[in-house]
């Protein structure tokens, strides 16, 4: 059984986008995240994309940031967000910082009625499953896959759910390894 040495950090969501190459940030219909400033360049963004903000509707935007670029995976909610949305949105733009090479992934988790345990646990469920790949016979992928694998993700919770959240992430990665093991039995061969 072989987990993803990717480290979890939890921190209390502030107003403006948090730094991050790859940053996953959910939003609705005329309520873009971040501040005043990140709005207006999400917003020119979404006009040019004709983005609805349909649920798991996935875009990634490039903004300046520093001396390079960041990428804000843009989820969208939907009418009825819910946690499924959550997972899937996270998964998406893990995939996304991975296929680029980038080690660390940023979350900013939207309000939903799940409390942060529920959060933690989808987020590193969706980080370890959605960036599996089985490459036990092929040692080139294998290599591959290791080099441009997520090394941490810093999720961002409201600051009543830091601790929950915390508790959270070790269960979704009990899960998550298990259904890794589950996968990877499939994969054998008979």
């Amino acid at each position: 059984l072989v987990i993803m040495a990717v480290t979890y950090h939890v921190r209390p969501r502030v107003t403006a986008l948090p730094p991050g190459e790859v940053l996953a940030a959910f939003w609705r219909k005329g309520r873009l995240p971040g501040a005043a400033r990140d709005v207006r360049r999400l917003d020119a963004h979404v006009r040019r994309l004709s983005a609805t903000a349909k649920e798991h509707e996935v875009h990634a935007v490039q903004l300046p940031f520093g001396a390079g670029s960041r990428t804000v995976v843009m989820i969208g909610l939907g009418q009825a967000p819910s946690l499924e949305t959550f997972r899937r949105g996270v998964a998406a733009a893990a995939q996304q910082a991975q296929g680029n090479g980038v080690r660390e992934l940023v979350v900013v988790a939207p309000d939903l009625s799940e409390d942060g345990e529920q959060l933690g646990s989808a987020c590193a469920e969706a980080v370890e499953l959605g960036t599996y790949a089985f490459t036990r016979y092929q040692p080139d992928l294998a290599r591959q896959h290791r080099a441009h694998s997520i090394r941490r993700v810093v999720l961002y919770v409201p600051r009543a759910e830091v601790h929950a959240a915390e508790k959270g992430i070790r269960l979704g990665r009990i899960i998550a390894g298990a259904t890794v093991r589950a996968r990877d039995l499939v994969n054998e061969p008979a």
